[in-house]
């Protein structure tokens, strides 16, 4: 989409990016011109600012990482969780890149695994996700995931961007209104001229415009972006993240598969996201204590 494009775009066209950021080097006086001296000096402060800075993916210890993971997100003003169909996998969805995802079987002449949308339920990353909403720490949730599970988990509409639609949801062709599923709504109740159907983006369609912008604003206000079960592959979607770190957040990646931006997040996890999630969001109660239970929005999930 223009905007996210539009944001890729300022970022690689600063003076000095790495690793998706865009921090200004700055040069003592007389560091100017073509001479040697000049052109050295230049290389140690890009190698000091840079090479010495790059992220590590944190600590080497699980436990240990765990507790940097739950410490971050007490620590967040602004949290934003990305979600990919890896989150889904733990409900009986397979996933798309991942060893016997969709398109590696479909690459291989394998076929697609089957699959129930219907029967699939909430597991228990989609509730930690809620948790964090009812602890009021989540700031807003971005997925690609068609599969409706964090609604059914209980989040809250106006703090989700469902990037590539919803099965259960029909779209407005004119106004982009949205609205659940019912098989003798046609015509657009909200603006009375557009026709209704499947929200659900395919390849070729274009994007949800408003999706998408809402979800690069919470990019870049995030402080805390956490990417859990996407190979951040596929665009626009994918240039959340990276918006995110150009506007100074740190990145947290869970993803049993590579990433694009595995070498530039702070904190990496491959182990499945039920392994991760959970545990995180329990040490995050444990690190606010019981008053973290009463500050989040009313309401309790379905999942």
């Amino acid at each position: 989409m223009p905007s996210s494009q539009m944001e890729e775009g300022k970022c690689s066209a600063s003076p000095f990016v790495h690793c998706g950021r865009a921090d200004p080097i700055f040069f003592p006086d007389g560091m100017k011109g073509d001479s040697v001296k000049s052109a050295l000096l230049a290389a140690l402060f890009y190698f000091c600012h840079f090479v010495m800075h790059q992220p590590s993916g944190g600590p080497s210890g699980f436990s240990e990482r765990i507790m940097l993971f739950a410490r971050w997100m007490a620590q967040a003003k602004h949290l934003v969780i990305f979600t990919g169909a890896g989150i889904s996998t733990e409900s009986g969805l397979p996933d798309y890149r991942g060893p016997e995802g969709v398109w590696t079987r479909r690459e291989k002449g394998l076929p697609v695994p089957e699959f129930d949308w219907a029967s699939a339920k909430p597991n228990a990353s989609h509730r930690a996700i809620f948790e964090l909403q009812q602890m009021g720490k989540l700031g807003f949730l971005i997925t690609q995931n068609v599969d409706n599970l964090h609604l059914e988990s209980g989040i809250e509409p106006d703090l989700l961007a469902e990037l590539h639609g919803n099965i259960m949801k029909l779209r407005c062709s004119r106004c982009g209104f949205k609205c659940d599923h019912f098989p003798d709504l046609v015509v657009c109740p909200n603006c009375e001229v557009g026709r209704l159907s499947s929200s659900v983006v395919n390849f070729g369609d274009p994007m949800p415009e408003k999706e998408v912008e809402v979800a690069v604003e919470h990019s870049r206000r995030s402080d805390l972006f956490v990417v859990a079960g996407s190979s951040l592959t596929v665009y626009p979607a994918a240039d959340m993240p990276r918006i995110a770190l150009a506007h100074g957040a740190k990145l947290v990646i869970i993803n049993q598969g590579e990433t694009p931006l595995d070498a530039l997040c702070h904190l990496r996890f491959h182990q499945p996201i039920g392994e991760v999630l959970p545990p995180a969001v329990n040490e995050l109660k444990r690190l606010l204590g019981p008053c973290s239970q009463s500050q989040g929005r009313s309401g309790e999930g379905s999942g």
